[in-house]
């Protein structure tokens, strides 16, 4: 059952910005390929969807950089370096050329996917500190700058109540302050 978007959900971000995506890539888990291919049980419609190279599925994931212009939440680096796994929907081909809002949360955090933490799906020396925020089935936070979504976000965290509440301690990826206005 797909979860509704709730802009103030994103107060459970660790981290907000907007910034240019660059370098979107599909990196394809050949591994679970692999695996799925290697079992007697699954059918040959499935078969051909994982032997298929051009063909996407839900535990393939998408990396890419985000060149940061403006942080509302947190603290980022010019630079990022996101990972984004979405077993319930999938990641898209490619996104649109443009500046988005973003929703992040450390690799490491509470509120990071429960699938994120499991060993046997993750490869142990993946040390990509961030992921796009996303509730379980949930769409992720990931908005054109002048969509209505991102600008209902941008209100909630730049009211009163809304910045004092998501005001967090955290610098856990060694990030240097580059929050602007």
């Amino acid at each position: 059952m797909f979860s509704p978007f709730e802009a103030k959900d994103v107060r459970h971000a660790d981290l907000v910005v907007i910034g240019s995506i660059n370098d979107y890539r599909i990196i394809k888990d050949q591994a679970f390929r692999d695996g799925m291919l290697a079992s007697p049980n699954v059918p040959q419609e499935s078969r051909q969807v994982y032997q298929d190279e051009e063909e996407s599925i839900t535990h393939d994931y998408a990396r890419f950089e985000i060149d940061v212009d403006r942080v509302l939440v947190g603290e980022a680096p010019t630079t990022l370096t996101v990972k984004w796994i979405d077993w319930s929907f999938g990641v898209p081909s490619r996104l649109a050329p443009g500046t988005y809002l973003i929703a992040l949360n450390g690799a490491g955090s509470l509120t990071s996917s429960i699938r994120d933490s499991s060993k046997k799906t993750l490869p142990k020396a993946d040390l990509t500190p961030f992921r796009p925020y996303q509730r379980p089935c949930g769409g992720v936070f990931i908005f054109p700058v002048k969509s209505k979504e991102a600008r209902t976000i941008i209100r909630i965290l730049e009211s009163p109540s809304g910045s004092d509440e998501h005001t967090r301690a955290t610098n856990q990826n060694g990030m240097s302050s580059s929050r602007s206005s």
